[in-house]
């Protein structure tokens, strides 16, 4: 067996080596540096290999600052590491790589835990600008675009296949197709077939209502027929009645329960 540790006494500026078996294993050196299989370390610790340390817990973290015991890395379980802060657990990292913000338990990519958690994404090239995510209310998911309204002509924009799809203004005009919408809803294509709507049962309305009244339009087994009168602001045109149809064999009513056949009829 061989093991030796030198020492010195009096006034020394030299190293401290430490070997074993003849083979040098550590130094101390004369700036107080100690490297653990490494003879020049640049750090009050320098380890050249694998360093092995306790699992911690999230109260006592196994690697900690300094005077900060509560906060820091530890390994709650095999192949999981976790940053505890003011002794609590806040961010995990599991087997398979998923990360959780406070979940030890991460299930997605990226699991955030939290009372209407909020991602922030910060633009720094306008002083303020941010957007955050949302999970609000408990219930739902908002988007705030220029949460802090420090921009001009803000907006939501949906690419898909390297293309704009789909655009909301800061006006909240909607346009689907263009970047450009001019009213509430804007559509814009080359095809013919601009908007499709579909029921599941044998009648289609379109419903617009105003403060003063209600009219519909409605699409039943084939045939299209117009309605007025309604009540105002009656989400179903509540009270309206009808006033036109276009049969299927090209009949039109006005305001007939039971028209006559032709190309008309008033």
């Amino acid at each position: 067996r061989h093991t030796r540790l030198r020492t010195v006494t009096g006034v020394q500026t030299c190293a401290l080596p430490i070997s074993t078996n003849q083979l040098f294993r550590a130094r101390i050196t004369t700036a107080g540096n100690f490297g653990i299989n490494d003879s020049a370390p640049d750090a009050k610790l320098t380890v050249n290999g694998v360093a092995s340390f306790g699992a911690g817990t999230q109260s006592l973290p196994s690697i900690a600052a300094r005077g900060d015991l509560d906060t820091g890395i530890y390994f709650p379980a095999s192949n999981t590491v976790a940053i505890s802060t003011g002794g609590t657990g806040k961010l995990f990292v599991d087997a398979n790589g998923n990360i959780g913000i406070n979940s030890s338990t991460p299930l997605e990519e990226l699991h955030i835990a939290a009372a209407d958690s909020t991602i922030r994404l910060e633009d720094t090239s306008i002083a303020g600008l941010y957007h955050n995510i949302i999970a609000a209310s408990n219930t739902g998911l908002r988007f705030d675009i220029d949460a802090g309204n420090v921009a001009a002509s803000s907006f939501l924009r949906i690419d898909i296949d390297g293309g704009e799809k789909f655009r909301i203004t800061s006006g909240g005009l909607v346009g689907v197709g263009t970047s450009a919408p001019n009213t509430l809803l804007h559509l814009q294509s080359s095809t013919n077939n601009m908007l499709y709507l579909q029921s599941t049962d044998s009648i289609a309305d379109i419903i617009g209502a105003d403060t003063t009244g209600s009219t519909r339009i409605r699409s039943e087994a084939g045939e299209l027929s117009f309605w007025i009168g309604g009540n105002a602001s009656s989400s179903t045109a509540t009270s309206a009645t009808e006033q036109l149809r276009i049969t299927n064999d090209g009949v039109r009513a006005y305001n007939q329960a039971a028209p006559e056949i032709g190309r008309a009829h008033v």
